[in-house]
């Protein structure tokens, strides 16, 4: 079987779904075929630990902080609400 040949924007994709997967590429090949895209979980390590493994650090670097960001943000949402809950139970609480 012919070894098949990815366009550009095919690796950038599948360098940024190996991010956003935490370099598991496994994961980032499942979330690909969500969105129809198939890059076997095998090519998707290669490009990260030898084909494409500057391009690879180089996309962590810029979406890293991204994904942290927005692992803060939703964090801190989450407390939030959890701290809501609490009160308005703590207030039906003091009511009887």
């Amino acid at each position: 079987m012919p070894r098949r040949t990815y366009t550009a924007e095919e690796i950038q994709r599948g360098l940024v779904a190996l991010v956003y997967a935490a370099g598991n590429p496994s994961q980032a090949h499942s979330d690909l075929k969500e969105d129809g895209i198939k890059i076997p979980a095998t090519t998707l390590a290669g490009w990260k630990s030898r084909t494409h493994a500057e391009e690879y650090e180089r996309v962590r670097a810029e979406e890293g902080p991204k994904l942290r960001a927005r692992a803060l943000e939703s964090h801190m949402s989450a407390i939030a609400h959890s701290m809501n809950v609490r009160e308005k139970m703590a207030r039906k609480l003091e009511r009887g």
